[in-house]
């Protein structure tokens, strides 16, 4: 637990470095339709999102948070990452301007909101 606060200022900043990137990554799509991401926008948010994985991970074997046991909120934010996912690359490969990519785009951002949400408040539901 010696540097629990320090891991955790590290994830707070991966998390919204990696959100900042996802909307960076869209609106650039939107913005230019026709014209490929560069190879740098398209590599660093992987970078960003291992170290974020990992950074979690850590969080919670040091805090000793079972998923969807001890921790239900985490079991709950877990599944909410794994929508985050596939709805943000459902934006990404979507037509950039139609309603399907904006639709998974929203959807990628309220599951942003919940997962914030679950782990500010940390709600117990299984109790």
């Amino acid at each position: 637990m010696k540097y629990y606060f320090q891991l955790k200022d590290l994830h707070i900043t991966l998390v919204s470095l990696s959100v900042l990137l996802f909307n960076l990554r869209y609106f650039l799509r939107f913005a230019f339709p026709y014209r490929p991401l560069r190879p740098l926008w398209r590599r660093v948010p992987h970078v960003v999102d291992t170290f974020l994985l990992a950074s979690g991970v850590t969080l919670a074997v040091l805090t000793y948070a079972v998923p969807f046991w001890v921790a239900q909120w985490l079991g709950v934010k877990l599944v909410l990452l794994v929508f985050y996912v596939l709805f943000g690359a459902f934006a990404l490969r979507s037509r950039p301007r139609g309603g399907e990519a904006l639709f998974n785009y929203a959807m990628a951002m309220a599951c942003v909101l919940l997962m914030v949400l679950m782990a500010y408040y940390k709600p117990s539901f299984w109790r």
